[in-house]
């Protein structure tokens, strides 16, 4: 996963203390990308076609290196009036419509989407890693 232009700027500008951290989304919602979408505009994200974000479920684990979160039930967008075609990438919005684009990766396979089918994440499917990293200073 990588984080959006916007959360890396939140990020630098809590920690420099220039800016609170933005409100904690109502709800956080999956895109699905036919591309690598752009850091900043969320780009290549499916059009048309019955298609529109999903929320998602999120439940979050943690050891002393990592904190992994992953979709707490099965993630199901609607079912699609046109074939849709490759799904390669994913983004996470705080909105269904626009919004501020959070985060993004790659899905480890491509999928075909189908008219007349259902694009579904299943349960425990989507696994965000966040690393935490020692930081040396010579």
């Amino acid at each position: 996963m990588s984080y959006s232009r916007y959360m890396a700027l939140a990020t630098a500008n809590w920690l420099a203390q220039v800016a609170a951290f933005p409100a904690l989304p109502s709800n956080t919602w999956l895109s699905l990308h036919s591309a690598l979408p752009d850091p900043i505009t969320g780009s290549n994200e499916l059009i048309g076609g019955g298609y529109l974000r999903a929320d998602v479920d999120w439940v979050i684990a943690q050891n002393p290196t990592e904190v992994t979160m992953a979709n707490n039930a099965p993630i199901i967008f609607p079912v699609a009036t046109a074939t849709l075609g490759n799904v390669t990438h994913f983004g996470v919005w705080d909105l269904n419509a626009n919004g501020n684009f959070l985060a993004f990766g790659e899905f480890d396979v491509i999928a075909q989407w189908v008219n007349g089918t259902s694009f579904v994440v299943p349960l425990n499917q989507l696994q965000l890693d966040v690393v935490t990293q020692l930081v040396t200073v010579p």
